[in-house]
Protein backbone atom coordinates (compact mmCIF):
# COMPACT_ATOMS: atom_id res chain seq x y z
CA UNK A 1 0.00 0.00 0.00
CA UNK A 2 1.22 3.47 -0.79
CA UNK A 3 2.55 5.64 2.00
CA UNK A 4 -0.36 7.46 3.60
CA UNK A 5 -2.63 4.41 3.78
CA UNK A 6 -2.48 4.58 7.59
CA UNK A 7 -4.34 7.85 7.33
CA UNK A 8 -7.16 6.01 5.61
CA UNK A 9 -7.29 3.47 8.43
CA UNK A 10 -7.81 6.28 10.95
CA UNK A 11 -10.47 7.94 8.80
CA UNK A 12 -12.36 4.69 8.44
CA UNK A 13 -12.66 4.60 12.23
CA UNK A 14 -13.82 1.75 14.44
CA UNK A 15 -17.38 3.11 14.69
CA UNK A 16 -17.85 3.06 10.92
CA UNK A 17 -16.26 -0.37 10.64
CA UNK A 18 -18.52 -1.76 13.39
CA UNK A 19 -21.58 -0.33 11.61
CA UNK A 20 -20.49 -1.94 8.33
CA UNK A 21 -20.02 -5.33 10.05
CA UNK A 22 -23.33 -4.99 11.92
CA UNK A 23 -25.14 -4.07 8.70
CA UNK A 24 -23.68 -7.09 6.91
CA UNK A 25 -24.91 -9.38 9.70
CA UNK A 26 -28.37 -7.78 9.62
CA UNK A 27 -28.56 -8.16 5.82
CA UNK A 28 -27.70 -11.85 6.15
CA UNK A 29 -30.06 -12.47 9.10
CA UNK A 30 -33.11 -10.51 7.88
CA UNK A 31 -32.44 -10.78 4.12
CA UNK A 32 -32.70 -7.01 3.66
CA UNK A 33 -33.03 -5.73 0.09
CA UNK A 34 -33.02 -1.94 0.49
CA UNK A 35 -32.90 0.89 3.03
CA UNK A 36 -36.69 0.74 3.42
CA UNK A 37 -36.39 -2.80 4.76
CA UNK A 38 -33.62 -1.70 7.10
CA UNK A 39 -35.74 1.21 8.42
CA UNK A 40 -38.70 -1.08 9.14
CA UNK A 41 -36.86 -4.04 10.67
CA UNK A 42 -33.97 -2.36 12.49
CA UNK A 43 -34.71 1.38 12.97
CA UNK A 44 -31.97 1.77 15.61
CA UNK A 45 -29.25 0.62 13.20
CA UNK A 46 -30.74 2.77 10.45
CA UNK A 47 -30.57 5.89 12.67
CA UNK A 48 -26.98 5.11 13.76
CA UNK A 49 -25.87 4.90 10.14
CA UNK A 50 -27.80 8.02 9.15
CA UNK A 51 -26.17 10.12 11.90
CA UNK A 52 -22.65 9.32 10.63
CA UNK A 53 -23.37 11.47 7.49
CA UNK A 54 -21.37 8.94 5.43
CA UNK A 55 -24.22 6.49 4.99
CA UNK A 56 -23.58 6.20 1.25
CA UNK A 57 -20.04 4.94 1.87
CA UNK A 58 -21.18 2.52 4.60
CA UNK A 59 -23.88 1.07 2.33
CA UNK A 60 -21.35 0.70 -0.48
CA UNK A 61 -18.74 -1.10 1.67
CA UNK A 62 -21.43 -3.35 3.09
CA UNK A 63 -22.56 -4.14 -0.50
CA UNK A 64 -26.07 -3.09 0.38
CA UNK A 65 -28.95 -1.77 -1.73
CA UNK A 66 -28.58 -1.45 -5.48
CA UNK A 67 -24.75 -1.39 -5.08
CA UNK A 68 -24.57 1.71 -7.23
CA UNK A 69 -21.53 3.79 -6.42
CA UNK A 70 -22.57 7.14 -5.03
CA UNK A 71 -19.63 9.14 -3.70
CA UNK A 72 -21.63 12.17 -2.57
CA UNK A 73 -21.37 11.34 1.15
CA UNK A 74 -17.85 9.93 1.06
CA UNK A 75 -15.16 11.89 2.95
CA UNK A 76 -12.17 13.07 0.92
CA UNK A 77 -9.85 10.48 2.48
CA UNK A 78 -12.10 7.62 1.30
CA UNK A 79 -12.24 9.09 -2.19
CA UNK A 80 -8.42 9.30 -2.30
CA UNK A 81 -8.11 5.70 -1.11
CA UNK A 82 -10.54 4.47 -3.78
CA UNK A 83 -8.67 6.37 -6.52
CA UNK A 84 -5.48 4.43 -5.68
CA UNK A 85 -6.91 1.39 -7.51
CA UNK A 86 -6.40 3.16 -10.86
CA UNK A 87 -3.17 3.90 -12.74
CA UNK A 88 -3.74 7.53 -13.77
CA UNK A 89 -6.46 10.15 -14.29
CA UNK A 90 -7.14 8.91 -17.83
CA UNK A 91 -7.61 5.35 -16.56
CA UNK A 92 -9.94 6.66 -13.83
CA UNK A 93 -11.96 8.74 -16.32
CA UNK A 94 -12.65 5.84 -18.66
CA UNK A 95 -13.22 3.14 -16.02
CA UNK A 96 -15.08 5.13 -13.34
CA UNK A 97 -16.37 8.43 -14.67
CA UNK A 98 -18.51 9.00 -11.53
CA UNK A 99 -15.48 8.90 -9.26
CA UNK A 100 -13.51 11.01 -11.76
CA UNK A 101 -16.20 13.73 -11.63
CA UNK A 102 -16.12 13.64 -7.82
CA UNK A 103 -12.32 14.09 -7.78
CA UNK A 104 -12.51 17.02 -10.20
CA UNK A 105 -15.42 18.62 -8.33
CA UNK A 106 -13.59 18.46 -4.98
CA UNK A 107 -10.24 19.50 -6.59
CA UNK A 108 -8.38 16.58 -5.03
CA UNK A 109 -5.72 16.17 -7.77
CA UNK A 110 -2.79 17.41 -5.65
CA UNK A 111 -3.79 15.32 -2.63
CA UNK A 112 -4.02 12.27 -4.90
CA UNK A 113 -0.52 12.83 -6.30
CA UNK A 114 0.79 13.27 -2.75
CA UNK A 115 -0.78 9.97 -1.63
CA UNK A 116 -0.31 8.02 -4.89
CA UNK A 117 2.83 9.23 -6.72
CA UNK A 118 2.17 6.80 -9.59
CA UNK A 119 -0.78 9.06 -10.45
CA UNK A 120 1.48 11.85 -11.73
CA UNK A 121 0.41 12.12 -15.35
CA UNK A 122 2.96 11.41 -18.09
CA UNK A 123 5.99 10.81 -15.91
CA UNK A 124 6.95 7.14 -15.92
CA UNK A 125 10.26 5.67 -14.76
CA UNK A 126 11.29 2.92 -17.18
CA UNK A 127 13.55 -0.10 -16.65
CA UNK A 128 16.55 2.10 -17.58
CA UNK A 129 15.84 4.31 -14.54
CA UNK A 130 15.09 7.32 -16.75
CA UNK A 131 11.83 9.29 -16.36
CA UNK A 132 9.82 9.30 -19.59
CA UNK A 133 7.14 11.84 -20.44
CA UNK A 134 4.62 9.57 -22.19
CA UNK A 135 3.70 5.94 -22.76
CA UNK A 136 5.15 6.16 -26.29
CA UNK A 137 8.58 7.18 -24.95
CA UNK A 138 8.35 4.61 -22.13
CA UNK A 139 7.65 1.77 -24.58
CA UNK A 140 10.49 2.69 -26.96
CA UNK A 141 12.93 3.26 -24.06
CA UNK A 142 12.06 -0.11 -22.45
CA UNK A 143 12.24 -1.88 -25.81
CA UNK A 144 15.71 -0.61 -26.75
CA UNK A 145 17.04 -0.93 -23.18
CA UNK A 146 15.76 -4.50 -22.75
CA UNK A 147 17.30 -5.59 -26.08
CA UNK A 148 20.54 -3.67 -25.30
CA UNK A 149 20.28 -1.59 -28.48
CA UNK A 150 22.52 1.49 -28.28
CA UNK A 151 20.45 4.68 -28.04
CA UNK A 152 20.34 8.07 -26.34
CA UNK A 153 17.19 9.52 -24.80
CA UNK A 154 16.47 13.29 -24.74
CA UNK A 155 19.73 13.78 -26.63
CA UNK A 156 21.00 17.31 -27.49
CA UNK A 157 21.34 17.74 -31.27
CA UNK A 158 23.36 20.73 -32.48
CA UNK A 159 21.46 22.49 -35.30
CA UNK A 160 22.31 25.45 -37.52
CA UNK A 161 20.43 27.70 -35.14
CA UNK A 162 23.00 30.16 -33.75
CA UNK A 163 24.79 27.29 -32.03
CA UNK A 164 21.75 26.26 -29.98
CA UNK A 165 20.82 22.59 -29.64
CA UNK A 166 17.52 20.74 -29.97
CA UNK A 167 16.69 17.76 -27.79
CA UNK A 168 15.76 14.64 -29.75
CA UNK A 169 13.44 12.10 -28.11
CA UNK A 170 15.71 9.23 -29.23
CA UNK A 171 19.00 9.27 -31.13
CA UNK A 172 20.47 6.06 -32.53
CA UNK A 173 24.19 6.76 -32.95
CA UNK A 174 24.95 3.54 -34.88
CA UNK A 175 22.32 4.47 -37.50
CA UNK A 176 22.77 8.27 -37.16
CA UNK A 177 18.99 8.56 -37.02
CA UNK A 178 16.57 10.55 -34.81
CA UNK A 179 13.22 9.13 -33.67
CA UNK A 180 10.58 11.62 -32.50
CA UNK A 181 7.50 10.43 -30.55
CA UNK A 182 4.91 13.11 -31.20
CA UNK A 183 1.31 13.82 -30.33
CA UNK A 184 -1.33 14.28 -33.02
CA UNK A 185 -0.42 17.35 -35.06
CA UNK A 186 -3.75 17.49 -36.90
CA UNK A 187 -6.16 18.10 -34.04
CA UNK A 188 -5.15 21.57 -32.88
CA UNK A 189 -8.57 23.09 -33.54
CA UNK A 190 -10.17 20.44 -31.34
CA UNK A 191 -7.56 20.35 -28.59
CA UNK A 192 -6.99 24.06 -27.95
CA UNK A 193 -4.18 26.60 -28.09
CA UNK A 194 -1.61 24.45 -26.26
CA UNK A 195 -1.82 21.78 -28.97
CA UNK A 196 -1.50 24.43 -31.69
CA UNK A 197 1.61 25.79 -29.98
CA UNK A 198 2.99 22.23 -29.80
CA UNK A 199 2.46 21.81 -33.54
CA UNK A 200 4.32 25.04 -34.31
CA UNK A 201 7.26 24.03 -32.11
CA UNK A 202 7.40 20.62 -33.77
CA UNK A 203 7.41 22.09 -37.27
CA UNK A 204 10.22 24.48 -36.33
CA UNK A 205 12.21 21.63 -34.79
CA UNK A 206 11.85 19.40 -37.88
CA UNK A 207 12.75 22.30 -40.18
CA UNK A 208 16.00 22.77 -38.27
CA UNK A 209 16.73 19.03 -38.48
CA UNK A 210 16.35 19.17 -42.27
CA UNK A 211 18.46 22.34 -42.59
CA UNK A 212 21.22 20.70 -40.52
CA UNK A 213 21.18 17.49 -42.57
CA UNK A 214 19.84 15.13 -39.90
CA UNK A 215 17.80 12.08 -40.87
CA UNK A 216 14.75 11.60 -38.64
CA UNK A 217 11.49 9.67 -38.31
CA UNK A 218 8.28 10.73 -36.54
CA UNK A 219 5.42 8.62 -35.23
CA UNK A 220 2.11 9.86 -33.82
CA UNK A 221 1.49 8.09 -30.48
CA UNK A 222 -2.06 9.42 -29.91
CA UNK A 223 -3.77 6.84 -32.14
CA UNK A 224 -2.41 3.96 -30.04
CA UNK A 225 -4.37 4.98 -26.93
CA UNK A 226 -7.57 3.00 -26.38
CA UNK A 227 -9.80 3.85 -23.39
CA UNK A 228 -6.84 4.62 -21.15
CA UNK A 229 -4.73 1.67 -22.36
CA UNK A 230 -1.75 1.90 -24.71
CA UNK A 231 -1.35 -0.59 -27.60
CA UNK A 232 2.36 -1.17 -27.11
CA UNK A 233 2.82 -4.06 -29.54
CA UNK A 234 1.07 -2.27 -32.43
CA UNK A 235 3.12 0.83 -31.70
CA UNK A 236 6.44 -1.09 -31.84
CA UNK A 237 5.47 -3.00 -34.99
CA UNK A 238 4.73 0.26 -36.81
CA UNK A 239 8.05 1.77 -35.69
CA UNK A 240 9.86 -1.36 -36.86
CA UNK A 241 8.12 -1.13 -40.26
CA UNK A 242 9.17 2.53 -40.60
CA UNK A 243 12.79 1.58 -39.93
CA UNK A 244 12.62 -1.33 -42.38
CA UNK A 245 11.70 1.15 -45.12
CA UNK A 246 15.09 2.75 -44.47
CA UNK A 247 16.71 -0.71 -44.45
CA UNK A 248 17.41 -0.53 -40.73
CA UNK A 249 16.55 -3.58 -38.63
CA UNK A 250 15.57 -3.00 -35.03
CA UNK A 251 15.80 -5.78 -32.39
CA UNK A 252 12.93 -8.16 -31.69
CA UNK A 253 9.94 -6.78 -29.78
CA UNK A 254 9.72 -8.12 -26.20
CA UNK A 255 6.60 -9.02 -24.24
CA UNK A 256 4.06 -6.16 -23.70
CA UNK A 257 4.59 -6.46 -19.94
CA UNK A 258 8.25 -5.54 -20.49
CA UNK A 259 7.35 -2.65 -22.79
CA UNK A 260 4.97 -1.08 -20.27
CA UNK A 261 6.96 -1.91 -17.13
CA UNK A 262 7.66 0.94 -14.73
CA UNK A 263 9.96 0.68 -11.73
CA UNK A 264 9.28 2.03 -8.25
CA UNK A 265 8.09 5.58 -7.72
CA UNK A 266 10.74 6.60 -5.18
CA UNK A 267 11.84 9.47 -7.44
CA UNK A 268 8.33 10.92 -7.37
CA UNK A 269 8.01 10.57 -3.60
CA UNK A 270 11.42 12.23 -3.27
CA UNK A 271 10.34 15.25 -5.33
CA UNK A 272 7.26 15.65 -3.17
CA UNK A 273 8.77 15.14 0.30
CA UNK A 274 12.50 16.02 0.13
CA UNK A 275 13.84 19.41 1.26
CA UNK A 276 14.01 22.35 -1.15
CA UNK A 277 17.80 22.14 -1.56
CA UNK A 278 17.72 18.37 -2.14
CA UNK A 279 15.04 18.77 -4.81
CA UNK A 280 16.98 21.59 -6.50
CA UNK A 281 20.13 19.45 -6.67
CA UNK A 282 18.10 16.48 -7.94
CA UNK A 283 16.55 18.60 -10.71
CA UNK A 284 19.86 20.08 -11.85
CA UNK A 285 22.10 16.98 -11.52
CA UNK A 286 19.90 13.98 -12.35
CA UNK A 287 17.21 15.54 -14.55
CA UNK A 288 19.54 18.27 -15.92
CA UNK A 289 16.94 21.04 -15.53
CA UNK A 290 18.85 24.31 -15.18
CA UNK A 291 16.17 27.00 -15.27
CA UNK A 292 12.56 27.79 -14.48
CA UNK A 293 11.70 28.26 -18.18
CA UNK A 294 13.11 24.82 -19.02
CA UNK A 295 11.13 23.29 -16.15
CA UNK A 296 7.84 24.84 -17.26
CA UNK A 297 8.23 24.41 -21.03
CA UNK A 298 10.01 21.06 -21.37
CA UNK A 299 9.27 19.21 -18.13
CA UNK A 300 5.63 19.96 -17.36
CA UNK A 301 5.04 16.54 -15.65
CA UNK A 302 7.85 17.31 -13.17
CA UNK A 303 6.48 20.82 -12.70
CA UNK A 304 3.05 19.36 -12.01
CA UNK A 305 4.52 16.93 -9.47
CA UNK A 306 6.20 19.83 -7.61
CA UNK A 307 2.74 21.36 -7.19
CA UNK A 308 1.90 18.45 -4.88
CA UNK A 309 4.42 19.73 -2.29
CA UNK A 310 2.99 21.38 0.82
CA UNK A 311 3.74 24.89 -0.46
CA UNK A 312 2.76 24.03 -4.04
CA UNK A 313 6.45 24.01 -5.04
CA UNK A 314 6.74 27.79 -4.54
CA UNK A 315 10.07 27.76 -2.67
CA UNK A 316 11.72 25.35 -5.11
CA UNK A 317 10.71 27.49 -8.11
CA UNK A 318 11.84 30.72 -6.41
CA UNK A 319 15.23 29.27 -5.51
CA UNK A 320 15.59 27.92 -9.04
CA UNK A 321 14.93 31.44 -10.39
CA UNK A 322 17.59 32.88 -8.06
CA UNK A 323 20.10 30.25 -9.14
CA UNK A 324 19.42 31.09 -12.77
CA UNK A 325 19.93 34.83 -12.11
CA UNK A 326 23.19 34.16 -10.23
CA UNK A 327 24.41 31.91 -13.05
CA UNK A 328 23.59 34.55 -15.67
CA UNK A 329 25.34 37.23 -13.58
CA UNK A 330 28.47 35.10 -13.37
CA UNK A 331 28.39 34.55 -17.14
CA UNK A 332 27.96 38.28 -17.73
CA UNK A 333 30.96 39.08 -15.51
CA UNK A 334 33.14 36.66 -17.49
CA UNK A 335 31.80 38.04 -20.78
CA UNK A 336 32.51 41.68 -19.85
CA UNK A 337 35.96 40.81 -18.54
CA UNK A 338 36.74 39.07 -21.84
CA UNK A 339 35.43 42.03 -23.83
CA UNK A 340 37.45 44.47 -21.74
CA UNK A 341 40.65 42.56 -22.48
CA UNK A 342 39.97 42.86 -26.22
CA UNK A 343 40.49 46.64 -26.09
CA UNK A 344 43.87 48.36 -25.93
CA UNK A 345 45.03 50.05 -22.74
CA UNK A 346 45.03 53.87 -23.07
CA UNK A 347 48.83 54.11 -22.56
CA UNK A 348 49.51 51.63 -25.39
CA UNK A 349 47.02 53.48 -27.61
CA UNK A 350 48.83 56.80 -26.99
CA UNK A 351 52.19 55.25 -27.91
CA UNK A 352 50.67 53.89 -31.14
CA UNK A 353 49.31 57.37 -32.00
CA UNK A 354 52.71 59.02 -31.46
CA UNK A 355 54.74 56.35 -33.31
CA UNK A 356 52.48 56.36 -36.37
CA UNK A 357 51.76 60.11 -36.48
CA UNK A 358 47.99 59.63 -36.23
CA UNK A 359 46.22 63.01 -35.95
CA UNK A 360 42.58 62.36 -36.95
CA UNK A 361 39.89 59.87 -36.11
CA UNK A 362 39.81 58.69 -39.72
CA UNK A 363 43.53 57.85 -39.59
CA UNK A 364 42.98 55.97 -36.32
CA UNK A 365 40.19 53.84 -37.82
CA UNK A 366 42.31 53.15 -40.89
CA UNK A 367 45.29 52.06 -38.78
CA UNK A 368 43.05 49.88 -36.58
CA UNK A 369 41.56 48.20 -39.65
CA UNK A 370 44.98 47.36 -41.05
CA UNK A 371 46.33 46.12 -37.71
CA UNK A 372 43.33 44.16 -36.48
CA UNK A 373 45.44 41.10 -35.61
CA UNK A 374 47.66 43.20 -33.34
CA UNK A 375 44.64 44.79 -31.66
CA UNK A 376 43.30 41.29 -30.94
CA UNK A 377 45.18 38.38 -29.40
CA UNK A 378 48.68 39.92 -29.62
CA UNK A 379 47.63 43.00 -27.67
CA UNK A 380 45.96 40.84 -25.03
CA UNK A 381 49.28 38.98 -24.60
CA UNK A 382 51.03 42.34 -24.17
CA UNK A 383 48.51 43.42 -21.54
CA UNK A 384 48.77 40.14 -19.65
Amino acid sequence: MCEGSSEYGEDLNLLHQRLIDELKQEIKRSKLKNTGDLHRRNPKLYEKIRKTHVQGAIYYHAEFGNKKRSYMHWPDSWIIKEVGNYSCMTDLKYKNCTLHREVKGRMLENEIMLSWPHFCLNWKVGISGLPYRSYGELVVGNWLTHEKFLHNYDFPILCNNKGRSRRADFYLPSEKLILEIEQSRHSGQKRGSRRLAYEKRSEKKYKEYRASGYDFLCIDSDKYYDSGDFKAMNFCRDIRAMFMEKRIELPKIPDPRVLLRTINNEDKKYLIKASDEEVLNYLSIKLKINGIAELQNKHSPVNKLLSARKDGGYQVREKMKKRSIDRRSQKNIIHHRRKRNEYAHIDIAMDIVKENGISTQKEWFEWSKNNRVLMGSDLIKILI
